[in-house]
């Protein structure tokens, strides 16, 4: 179980594609973990796309945060750096 005082902060991103593509990177690896998001505010949070070096971005005025359990933090580290987008 993942609790405010084992967790670990794993990426912090306001890039929907790079949280997207995290989660499920995580999930199929089998490892548990916790999102919390901040800047709810609801004029912010209106998805903006652009264009980033050739590729398409959207980002939204929400960050999320992933947090691991600290036992898995290493794990998790490999699992998403293998995509490349980190």
């Amino acid at each position: 179980m993942i609790t405010v005082f084992n967790r670990k902060l794993l990426l912090s991103t306001m890039n929907v594609e790079q949280y997207a593509n995290a989660k499920d990177e995580l999930a199929k690896a089998g490892i548990g973990f916790r999102v919390a998001t901040k800047g709810t505010n609801y004029k912010h949070t209106m998805p903006r796309t652009y264009n980033v070096k050739g590729r398409t971005v959207t980002k939204t005025g929400l960050v999320y945060d992933l947090y691991v359990h600290e036992k898995d933090y290493n794990k998790a580290i490999a699992v998403i750096n293998k995509r490349g987008d980190f």
